[in-house]
């Protein structure tokens, strides 16, 4: 097969070679669409500590720190990322290069400062608002900066001091007026959600995707199954999280609750397939423990967790594609489309350990990286 591209698109797949042009022969390879990690922090380091080290940071470091962590995500074959949240909107500003050639990167959809409430889990990450005025603001704020999507925190969050991920915070109506906001401007909003309590308002308040949902219960699969919510569950976090437990430095506490999380998004996994949910693979990279470009092993965690490999790969291609709303120009192979491509050493749908073996990287027609 001869994929043939123009000006970044592909225009056309047949089995015969143009007489003019670049020729690259990718035929000891196989050739997927462009990987799409779904759940980013560009600006973070992985390391133990990444908010308490960037809150040290000039805007300056952060953003060449960003830049070296893109670069890492588009030579694992990652060529389109979702930014979900960056020091005083960071990101936004390595979107911005990108779109302009100024650095090389995959794609950005960047959402600047997530929102919390006052004192709510990441506030440092964001700006914080109480009540619908005051979220509507804020998303309006952020659109304005921007934001290619918004991200609210639904619940809290993991390993903050007296925190409970189960615990949800903003009401309903402070949800509902976050997405009416984003959505009357042709965005996409995303929900940090790990307890059942959160996970229903924000449901109820109609984001487009739902992140992490550890405790994800039957009755929400079946609703995010029949409104198209999409679901990024990041095992691949909980997994470093208990691999990584002693190089980070958790207490007894914090290990337990890093077992039982990985536990539970495991089978919030099983559910979400057995209700025909659309999985989106995310990784969180950038948080405690989470390397930047480590797709591959959040699609082998999927796999493990009960996924065929052709619908690991679909989590990071076609339902990766939808969760950035990018549909239309990234996720598969075909004329039209972006020509964003991969060369794997091995079948995916075979083994899904390949995606983590990339030998050449397309992006927009051009090799981006070649081993």
């Amino acid at each position: 097969m001869v994929i043939h591209t123009d000006d970044g698109l592909i225009t056309g797949l047949d089995s015969t070679a143009g007489s003019s042009g670049e020729v690259h022969d990718l035929r000891p390879y196989t050739v997927v669409p462009g990987l799409i990690d779904s759940h980013v922090h560009l600006t973070w380091s992985g390391l133990a500590v990444p908010n308490e080290i960037s809150n040290q940071e000039s805007d300056e470091l952060s953003l060449l720190r960003g830049v070296a962590n893109a670069a890492a995500h588009l030579r694992a074959g990652i060529t389109a990322v979702r930014d979900l949240g960056s020091r005083r909107g960071t990101a936004l500003h390595l979107a911005a290069a990108t779109r302009l050639g100024i650095i090389t990167a995959p794609e950005i959809v960047a959402s600047g400062n997530l929102i919390a409430m006052t004192g709510g889990h990441a506030h440092y990450l964001g700006v914080q608002a109480d009540g619908p005025w005051a979220v509507t603001k804020a998303v309006r704020t952020e659109l304005a900066a921007g934001a290619g999507v918004i991200k609210i925190m639904a619940s809290e969050g993991l390993f903050g001091i007296d925190e409970d991920p189960r615990v949800p915070q903003f009401e309903i109506e402070e949800l509902r007026a976050g997405a009416q906001a984003a959505h009357r401007a042709g965005k996409t909003i995303a929900a940090h959600a790990y307890g059942a309590a959160a996970i229903t308002n924000a449901l109820a308040a109609g984001v487009d995707t739902v992140e992490h949902g550890a405790h994800l219960e039957p009755d929400q699969a079946e609703k995010m199954a029949s409104s198209g919510t999409i679901f990024v569950p990041t095992l691949s976090t909980y997994h470093s999280y208990t691999t990584k437990a002693d190089a980070l430095g958790f207490n007894s506490q914090m290990r337990a609750t890093a077992h039982e999380t990985y536990d539970r998004a495991r089978h919030a996994v099983h559910l979400a397939q057995q209700h025909k949910v659309a999985i989106a693979a995310g990784t969180d990279a950038g948080v405690p423990g989470q390397p930047h470009g480590a797709l591959a092993t959040e699609l082998r965690l999927l796999v493990d967790a009960g996924l065929s490999p052709a619908e690991a790969l679909r989590a990071a291609t076609v339902t990766g594609a939808a969760a950035l709303n990018l549909s239309t120009t990234r996720g598969r192979l075909t004329p039209g489309m972006t020509a964003d491509l991969i060369a794997l050493d091995g079948n995916p749908l075979e083994d899904i350990t390949a995606t983590a073996r990339v030998r050449t990287v397309v992006q927009c027609g051009r090799i981006a990286t070649k081993k």
